[in-house]
């Protein structure tokens, strides 16, 4: 099979658990000025980019270990959801 003529991205899905509550409604107000500033909010979670980001210490720390779980694996969007997976070594919030 040879590769398409286009970008083809891969977007693990992670439960929306690797962010607290707090985390996951400042992702939700995220506006232009922020370095996350694509980040689709949707019901049930977001899809948001985080490949390359600098991680300063502002940014949330579940949100500087996700950007370098995503950075290990070479992927730039992440989506996180409600029902998606639980992954071993990344930090989980009960809400």
């Amino acid at each position: 099979m040879s590769r398409p003529p286009y970008l083809v991205n891969t977007i693990p899905v992670l439960s929306t658990a690797h962010v607290s509550a707090s985390t996951m409604q400042w992702l939700r107000e995220l506006d232009g000025d922020s370095v996350l500033a694509t980040v689709a909010p949707y019901r049930e979670g977001v899809f948001v980019y985080l490949a390359g980001l600098p991680t300063d210490e502002a940014m949330p720390e579940e949100i500087r270990a996700l950007c370098r779980w995503v950075s290990r694996r070479h992927y730039g969007w992440l989506r996180l959801d409600a029902d998606g997976d639980i992954v071993n070594g990344l930090p989980t919030f009960a809400w």
